[in-house]
């Protein structure tokens, strides 16, 4: 979802800085954990209010409606349609994230339990009570 984002790139870049010919693993490492910090406040900036800019583009939305059956112009609401499925583009691909990380934490535990039923009931692990 992030690398989607035209920011993302640019946040890398300002991050990283320039590169020198020579390259020292301290160097390296401080760059690293730059990146780490510009992209986190980055994702908090720009990800981390999509259902609050939802509701206010919605309100919005009504708004501009009731202006246009009163003889606005439309121009405002087709940029605000677009910027709503923009901002529900994202809330799916982050549903999405989350319930990949959910799907994936669930069926470690469970291959994990199943794999321990397994083995406890062709004894090849004994339980000691």
């Amino acid at each position: 979802m992030w690398v989607k984002d035209q920011g993302y790139g640019e946040t890398v870049m300002a991050a990283w800085g320039s590169s020198s010919q020579v390259i020292y693993v301290p160097i390296v490492s401080k760059k690293i954990r730059q990146s780490g910090k510009k992209l986190f406040e980055w994702i908090r900036l720009s990800f981390g209010s999509i259902r609050r800019q939802l509701e206010e583009k919605s309100k919005l939305l009504v708004k501009a409606e009731l202006a246009t059956a009163l003889g606005a112009d439309r121009t405002f609401i087709k940029t605000l349609q677009m910027e709503i499925n923009e901002l529900m583009d994202k809330e799916n691909i982050m549903w999405q994230q989350r319930s990949q990380a959910l799907f994936l934490r669930m069926g470690i535990a469970t291959l994990t339990t199943f794999i321990a039923e397994h083995l406890i009931s062709s004894g090849e692990i004994v339980l000691l009570v």
